[in-house]
């Protein structure tokens, strides 16, 4: 009896145990993701050899539709997703997702050329593998009254790419 009681506790423990899920991207586009495999990959315009966009797009269920959706490829996987907010993107949602990262803290005024009434967030997953920024146009809102915004998700690697392609175009590389 004492084993039993013992066993089903237990099990008990270990079924309460949390798992948490690390952010790997929104809806079906997720970093590492095989682009080719997406239902929706042949609505996409291809824009270069390994990016693609498409006007509008529902996420999913919870976030609601997007706009200006661009998702670049590596080797035909997902690395790098960007899109904007519209009336039908529920932000809150967004929100939520991004709160359970780990903010990284911008000195706003230390950024040049940003205007004000932009508010720019920037968060990482705790492996540090995935880099997201959301950027708030306060001063631009949509219909509905929420803020415009421009979202975007990245392998830390595709970010390390575009980072040394950025210098070596500017002749600093």
């Amino acid at each position: 009896m004492k084993k039993a009681l013992l066993l089903a506790l237990g099990l008990l423990s270990i079924s309460c145990v949390e798992t948490k899920t690390e952010f790997k991207g929104l809806g079906d586009l997720s970093i590492g993701t095989e682009f080719s495999s997406l239902a929706i990959a042949s609505s996409f315009t291809k824009v270069m050899d390994d990016e693609f966009f498409l006007n509008r797009f529902e996420v999913s269920e919870e976030i609601g539709a997007v706009s200006d959706l661009n998702v670049t490829t590596e080797k035909g996987k997902i690395c790098e997703v960007k899109f904007s907010s519209n009336e039908a993107t529920n932000t809150a949602e967004l929100k939520e997702i991004f709160k359970a990262l780990k903010e990284e803290k911008i000195d706003q005024n230390k950024l040049i050329g940003v205007e004000e009434g932009i508010v720019i967030k920037t968060y990482q997953t705790e492996d540090e593998t995935i880099f997201v920024s959301v950027i708030e146009y306060q001063n631009k809102p949509l219909k509905n009254g929420q803020p415009y915004c421009e979202y975007s998700y990245i392998h830390k690697d595709a970010a390390a790419r575009n980072h040394n392609l950025t210098l070596k175009s500017m002749g600093k590389k």
